[in-house]
């Protein structure tokens, strides 16, 4: 895994919230910034330059000490820059520091055990998230962090990488792929019911008809492919199995939608699977599973913790911003648009050219 998490072009930030701030309040703008319109994932396209190749993130809950940190993996010194930028505006009391190491340092002996999250009904069904049909009222990770932390001697790590999806995400990626009007089209047929040789068509009920409304709604917004991923490593197997479970519990019942149906599914991996998929974590690894996420949906799984959290085995900053006491820092009404505003000034020229393209 060392290897692996050693091959990772990318650079990883800790940051470290602070108590006094809503991380759920500003966390659409956070994620919001990551997106890029121009993107495709046609390698066709991409060719002849009819689109952008998209960059990868990712972000993840690291449980080391019995403390929980925040680690978020950017593409290039490009996105690093952007991100501390974005992250000083919306949270200017959080600390942002380098990842001393790629991985957490693994006990010889501990056992492994962990999965996957892919998404229970079609992508366009949006999960619960910080608005839109059945959004929080509370930060779901208060619930999250809970079932993180109050293990000893365990290593776990909850990571999501994701990468933009392009503008028209709602059509399908893949040839085999139902569309949004798809799918809306089979919520409002009705349901087949009755026996083989009497079949009936009844109404679409209400939950359908909701389901369908918010399906429809995703065209046009913004959206993200996402790889989500969870291990433990413990000094038993029972105890790994356990805490995974419990991880994979607490995510699959927080992001619930009662409104359209949709829950994250955990998928269990065992013996040369879960190796396998703790190698792409430490790599932070991509493939596309027609997970997607829009910006809402995205920003409630991907966010830092506040005020509503109290827990205190949590990477907290305890430093203020300059001379003033954390409570007087003030966040910038408008974060800046990254788009524009790029300071290239440290960069290559090629790299500068580069992105003065994007």
């Amino acid at each position: 895994m060392n290897d692996a998490a050693n091959s990772y072009a990318g650079s990883l930030n800790r940051v470290r919230p602070h108590k006094k701030e809503d991380g759920l309040a500003y966390a659409e703008e956070l994620i919001a910034g990551f997106h890029n319109e121009g993107v495709t994932h046609s390698e066709l396209a991409q060719r002849f330059n009819l689109g952008e190749r998209p960059k990868k993130f990712s972000f993840e809950l690291v449980l080391t000490d019995e403390t929980v940190k925040f680690h978020f993996g950017l593409p290039d010194r490009i996105h690093q820059r952007e991100f501390r930028q974005q992250v000083s505006g919306l949270y200017p009391n959080a600390e942002i520091k380098p990842v001393d190491k790629p991985f957490p340092e693994i006990e010889p002996g501990m056992y492994l055990s962990g999965g996957k999250l892919e998404l229970n009904k079609e992508k366009y069904r949006p999960l619960r998230g910080t608005s839109g049909p059945d959004a929080f009222e509370s930060d779901p990770l208060r619930s999250v962090l809970s079932e993180l932390v109050g293990y000893s001697n365990e290593v776990a790590i909850v990571q999501f990488v994701f990468t933009p999806a392009s503008r028209n995400w709602t059509d399908g990626l893949k040839l085999h792929e139902w569309s949004a009007d798809q799918i809306n089209d089979s919520l409002t047929y009705g349901r087949v019911n009755g026996s083989y040789f009497n079949p009936r068509l009844d109404d679409p009920s209400a939950k359908d008809l909701r389901a369908a409304e918010a399906v429809l709604n995703q065209e046009g917004k913004q959206a993200y492919y996402l790889n989500a991923r969870f291990l433990v490593f413990a000094s038993s197997p029972d105890i790994a199995k356990h805490h995974a479970h419990g991880i994979a519990n607490v995510y699959s019942t927080q992001y619930h939608s009662d409104e359209t149906g949709q829950a994250f599914i955990p998928l269990a991996f065992k013996k040369r699977g879960v190796k396998e998929l703790a190698r792409r974590t430490a790599a932070r690894e991509f493939s596309y599973d027609q997970t997607a996420l829009n910006v809402e949906e995205l920003a409630g799984v991907v966010h830092l913790p506040g005020e509503e959290v109290d827990q205190t085995n949590i990477d907290w900053t305890r430093k203020g911003v300059g001379n003033r006491p954390p409570a007087q820092a003030n966040r910038t009404a408008m974060p800046p648009d990254m788009r524009v505003n790029r300071d290239l000034s440290e960069l290559g020229g090629e790299a500068s050219a580069m992105a003065s393209l994007s």
